[in-house]
This record gives C-alpha cells, structure tokens and sequence, in this order.
C-alpha cells in the first residue's frame, strides 16, 4: 500500500523509497536463496557460475501443480462461473519444472543461458494439447534467426535479473513513479472486478493482456506475493515497447465494467 501512496507523491524521497523498495523485491528471490548475481561476462567460468546460482536457486522453490489461471478458475468454478479455454494459452503451469527450470537460469543469466529450441521440445513433451501454439512459436523463431533476428533480445529478460535492477535504478523518478503508479491501479481494478463483477472475467480473458499481464502477476494477493507481481509488472512497463499503452487500454476496459 506504501507504493501506491509514494507513486502518487513521486516526490525526490517517496520516488527513492520506491526504488529501494523494487529493488529489494526483485533480489528477494537470490537474498532467500544465499546467492550473489554472477559476473557478467562470457567465460566459461561465469557460465558455470550461472549454471550454479540456478541449481541453487530452485531448490529453494517448490513445483506448484496448478497455476494462477488454475486457481482462478477454481475460485470462478465455486462461485458458480465456468470461464471458457482460451485458445492460445500456452503454458497451463507457469509454475512447472520445465518452465522453471530454463527461467531459473534466464533469471540468473539472461536469455543465453537457454537453449529457445530444447524449451518448445520439452513444453510440446508435457503439454501435447498446446501442440499448434508451440509449432507457431518455432516456425516464427527459425524465421526471425534466418532473418538475423535474436527474438530474445527484445525480452525484459534478456539480460536477467541485472538488467531488471539496471532498468529500475536508470528510470527517471517520474518514469519510475509513472509505471508504479499504473500497475498498482490496474491491480487494484482487476482485484475489484474478481470481487464485485466476476461476471466480466469471460471477456477480459479474451485480450492479450490476460497471458501478457494477469496471469503473471496482474491478480496481486497481499504481502510479498503482490509486491513481486507489482516489481515484475513495473520493470515491463519500463522495459516493453508498447506495454504500457496496451496496459492503459486494458485498464480502461476493466474501468468500464466496475458497478
């Protein structure tokens, strides 16, 4: 609830508060697990570095067997609403061992650190019925590579956890505030929404922002959980071309259903 307030301020102090605040949430994973970013470089040595710092990282997680979109769901199921399958969700468990695994080491190092071709074999291996989505993502990945095109380097994550804290500590305290400022409320709508007008979740699941936003962290529970989701969501509004319009246009939407 402080970041709310102190985007709002956006004063020289409340906007270092929250910069101290975003950086803290996202190192809270690395600080848990008793680990040091690696040197950035491209030896052999920093590349097992990374490779460690992973290993390490996961075995302070634990594998959840169902996602936020499943939990939703169960939520909407025993309050008497069935949300509908929306063609193009990839990844049923954004919190599987394959998908874990390949982003522990991306977190830690970046996208080099993942092979973008053995990720779709082992999702295409344990999700068959999402096998159309993830032939559509290797024929666009192959087509980018043959045109010169690295499709990783447009991610936030492309040079990981350093790169997020970089993009928090290089944003001017009014981008800064900005981006907090439109996270926290698009959180605070979407929340209102699941409470006051279920009804309307069928229709927000059907725009790009419910896998780009709402599943990843949109829908914010109280305490550490929420202040991550905000983090993550802030360091994408600052990072991801075109994100934060598509962010405003989604929160507009949502506005228009509140009773």
């Amino acid at each position: 609830m402080a970041w709310v307030f102190w985007s709002k301020d956006a004063s020289q102090e409340t906007a270092q508060r929250l910069r101290a605040a975003i950086r803290a949430t996202l190192l809270r994973p690395l600080v848990r697990a008793g680990i040091d970013l690696p040197t950035a470089d491209d030896s052999e040595e920093a590349f097992h570095a990374v490779e460690d710092a992973a290993a390490q990282l996961l075995r302070s997680r634990r594998f959840r067997k169902r996602d936020l979109d499943g939990t939703l769901r169960s939520h909407a199921t025993a309050a008497g609403i069935e949300l509908p399958r929306v063609a193009g969700h990839l990844v049923p468990n954004i919190f599987h061992q394959a998908v874990l695994e390949p982003g522990a080491r991306m977190l830690i190092g970046g996208t080099a650190h993942i092979a973008y071709e053995a990720v779709l074999d082992e999702w295409a291996r344990i999700w068959p019925d999402a096998q159309e989505a993830i032939d559509m993502l290797r024929t666009m990945y192959r087509e980018a590579e043959l045109s010169g095109i690295d499709p990783m380097q447009s991610s936030p994550m492309k040079d990981g956890l350093p790169g997020l804290v970089r993009a928090v500590d290089e944003a001017t305290d009014e981008r800064l505030c900005a981006a907090v400022q439109a996270c926290t409320k698009g959180s605070a709508i979407l929340l209102e929404l699941a409470q006051r007008a279920p009804e309307c979740i069928p229709h927000l699941m059907n725009d790009v922002m419910w896998d780009q936003w709402v599943r990843v962290g949109g829908l914010v529970p109280e305490g550490k959980a929420g202040e991550a989701g905000i983090a993550m969501a802030t360091v994408t509004h600052l990072l991801v071309p075109g994100w934060a319009e598509d962010l405003d246009r989604y929160t507009a939407v949502m506005t228009s259903y509140l009773p």
